[in-house]
Formats: structure tokens, sequence, C-alpha cells
């Protein structure tokens, strides 16, 4: 099917992410987190897509790196939870975060994303299970290949990486940098590496 889009970044319109490759304009859903890591117009991004096919429409969704493609892939394995929903939790958790509420059975940490409750939460936590759990963790922090826990740098490694830089190049961009937000970081890494935003 599909992996990835990568083209021109065009701006956000209605929550989605317009991405101009070969010549056509792609409309991509994406969390919450992916919206806030896009750079300025006109730059080059790369964004990992999942397909939704439904009578009426062909619908990408799209992610900054595979790890959350795969979550979401999970998340809309488990009856009840539909695109929207998978969204609307990789909105409020990371990839990370949420492995670890599945494997310590906090289905209150799911439950923080809009519009799913209680019920569909322990449903999550119970069919994923089998499917994600710590050594899911230990293979993230080995992809990860830094000691760097702090979700700010976390989120401004992955817009980085969303941009096109490569993960070590990035992570080099980051070294040294001081900020409160993900946003005060990736100026000042672009900022060493030639760019702006």
């Amino acid at each position: 099917m599909y992996s990835y889009i990568k083209g021109v970044y065009q701006g956000i319109d209605e929550d989605k992410i317009i991405i101009e490759a070969g010549g056509v304009g792609y409309e991509v859903s994406a969390p919450n987190s992916v919206l806030a890591a896009m750079p300025e117009k006109g730059e080059i991004i790369k964004l990992y897509v999942s397909l939704i096919v439904r009578e009426d429409a062909h619908e990408f969704v799209g992610f900054i790196d595979k790890e959350q493609k795969k979550i979401y892939q999970r998340l809309i394995s488990v009856s009840g939870i539909g695109p929207k929903a998978a969204i609307a939790i990789l909105s409020v958790l990371s990839p990370r975060e949420i492995v670890k509420a599945v494997a310590e059975n906090d289905y209150r940490a799911i439950a923080r994303a809009n519009g799913v409750g209680p019920k569909i939460a322990q449903k999550v936590v119970l069919e994923l299970k089998g499917k994600v759990d710590k050594t899911a963790l230990d293979e993230m922090s080995a992809a990860e290949t830094t000691v760097n826990d702090d979700p700010i740098y976390t989120e401004a490694l992955q817009a980085l990486i969303a941009l096109g830089f490569a993960s070590n190049e990035a992570k080099q961009a980051l070294k040294d940098t001081n900020g409160k937000t993900s946003s005060e970081l990736i100026r000042q890494a672009l900022s060493k590496l030639g760019s702006r935003i």
C-alpha cells in the first residue's frame, strides 16, 4: 500500500496537513503532536501514512515516525476504536506512553483522549495486552539510540526528522540546545543546521 509521502508542506486546512507531491496536493489527518511539528510553508516534509478506505472517500492519516504509525495501526485493531479515536489517543500520549499504559493497565491515561471514555480505554488496554508490552518499550529505546527521555527533546527530534533531516544529524544539532518548549529547541537546532523556521 502506501508507506510515506514526501513533498512540499503547503499548510494546514481544517486540521489537515496539505502536502504537494508530484503535482498532487494530499490532505493528511494527523495527531496534534504532528500538526504542532509542522515547519514553515514551502519546506520539504516526510510523513509516514496509513490509508483509510471508506465507501465515499479515501483518506490519509500521517505520522512523524514508524513507531507512531505502528501504534496507530494497533489502536484501530481494537473493536470500537476507529481512526478518529486513535488520532485522539495519539494526540495526548506518545507511542511510548501508550505502550507503558497498556503494560501497566493504566486505562485512565488512555481515557484522557477526547471522546475516549473509561470503558473504551479499558478495552484498549485489554485487547492490546498481547500485542504490545514492555519489550516494545525496550525496542523503542534501542531505536532512539539516545538516553535523553525529555519529552520536549523527543518532540523536537521527531519534528526535525519530519523535516527531512537524518536522525543522527538532528540529534547532533540538538546537542547543547536550551529551551522550555520544543519550538525553541527546533529553532536553535535549525539555526545550527543553517535553516530557518
